[in-house]
């Protein structure tokens, strides 16, 4: 079997940043379902932070607030535009997941900003 890293190998280590925003979402998951959230709403707001994702093109601990405010500013120009309450919802959702993000009591800050953990 080839490995990763050897010539001629056809098998590649995945990207670093896709399987480490993979873990973190998962982590969030495990986290809310902890709290007893409702399951609609724990895939709800993993919806939201992939789209905002896909959104920005990177991850949203890189995101600045520009691209924050215009991905949710985009959200009132849609045919029907999406209400006040739905708009909040979604940003306090996204605000939800950049603290849990930077919550120094996981231990993934540092890696969630594309550094190396001290």
């Amino acid at each position: 079997m080839a490995t990763a890293g050897r010539a001629g190998s056809n098998v590649r280590a995945p990207a670093p940043a896709p399987v480490m925003f993979e873990a973190v979402l998962e982590g969030w998951s495990r986290q809310q379902r902890s709290r007893l959230l409702a399951r609609k709403t724990v895939r709800d707001r993993l919806r939201l932070v992939g789209r905002f994702a896909e959104y920005a093109g990177t991850y949203p601990r890189q995101g600045t607030p520009e691209v924050v405010e215009a991905y949710f500013a985009a959200q009132f120009t849609k045919d029907p535009p999406a209400a006040h309450s739905t708009v909040r919802g979604r940003q306090n959702d996204l605000e939800l997941f950049c603290s849990f993000i930077t919550d120094s009591r996981y231990g993934r800050s540092a890696a969630t900003r594309g550094e190396q953990p001290r």
